[in-house]
C-alpha cells in the first residue's frame, strides 16, 4: 500500500497537466512512473499501434517502456522535440507531441497516437488544437506539418480536421514491415491558424 501510495503521488495525474484540454483531459510531460501504464496499453493495442509506429516493436516489457519514456524526456529536455502524453481521469490514452522542431526555420512537425478503442471521439483533435495553440501563440513558430502513411486514413483525416493543407506526397518514403510506403505530407501555417480563430 505504501510503495502504491508512493507510485501515485510520483504519477503525472497527480500535478496539473502542462496543457489543459478540459476538466477531465490534459496533456502531461513524460515521467518514468508512466511506464508500467505505457507498457501495458501497448500490450492491449499492439496490433492496432504496430500498423504504423515502429517504435512499439521495442517496447516489449514495462523496463522497455520506462527506456522509452527516459528517451523522451531527454528529447524534452533538450529542446529537440515536445512529446506530451494524454491522461484524462489518471488513465493513459495516447500521445501527441512535437515529434521534430527547426527551431532557426520557427516550424515543427506534429506526430500523435491514441488508443484504437478511444478513436472516434475527437480526442486527439482537441489535443492536437491545443498543442498548435501553444506553438502558434507562445512559441511563436510559423508552421507546423504533419508526416503520414498515405494508408493511414484516420490520422489523415485528423490532419485534415485540424485545417492542415495536403502539400505532397512522397513517393516510398517510408520503410515499415519490410515494404515502402507513400508519405503524405500535410502544412498548415500561423495566418492559417489566425484566420481560423478570427473565424
Amino acid at each position: 500500500m505504501l510503495k502504491q501510495f508512493f507510485r501515485s503521488a510520483q504519477h503525472p495525474a497527480s500535478q496539473p497537466p502542462f496543457i489543459r484540454v478540459s476538466d477531465t483531459l490534459g496533456l502531461y510531460q513524460p515521467h518514468t512512473a508512466l511506464s508500467d501504464e505505457l507498457y501495458a496499453l501497448v500490450e492491449a493495442q499492439r496490433a492496432h499501434l504496430h500498423a504504423f509506429l515502429p517504435w512499439v516493436g521495442t517496447v516489449n516489457s514495462p523496463e522497455d517502456a520506462q527506456k522509452h519514456l527516459r528517451s523522451a524526456i531527454s528529447y524534452n529536455r533538450k529542446n529537440h522535440r515536445l512529446m506530451l502524453y494524454i491522461i484524462e481521469r489518471g488513465e493513459l490514452l495516447g500521445a501527441v507531441g512535437l515529434v521534430n522542431i527547426y527551431r532557426a526555420d520557427r516550424k515543427a512537425e506534429i506526430g500523435y497516437w491514441l488508443r484504437g478503442d478511444r478513436q472516434g471521439e475527437g480526442i486527439i483533435t482537441r489535443c492536437a488544437e491545443k498543442l498548435m495553440h501553444h506553438t502558434y501563440v507562445l512559441l511563436q513558430y510559423n508552421r507546423l506539418f504533419i508526416q503520414v502513411a498515405a494508408g493511414n486514413t484516420a490520422s489523415r483525416a485528423v490532419a485534415e480536421r485540424l485545417g492542415f493543407q495536403l502539400e505532397g506526397k512522397l513517393r516510398q518514403a517510408s520503410y515499415l514491415h519490410g515494404n515502402f510506403h507513400h508519405v503524405c505530407l500535410y502544412g498548415h501555417l500561423r495566418t492559417d491558424w489566425e484566420a481560423r480563430m478570427n473565424g
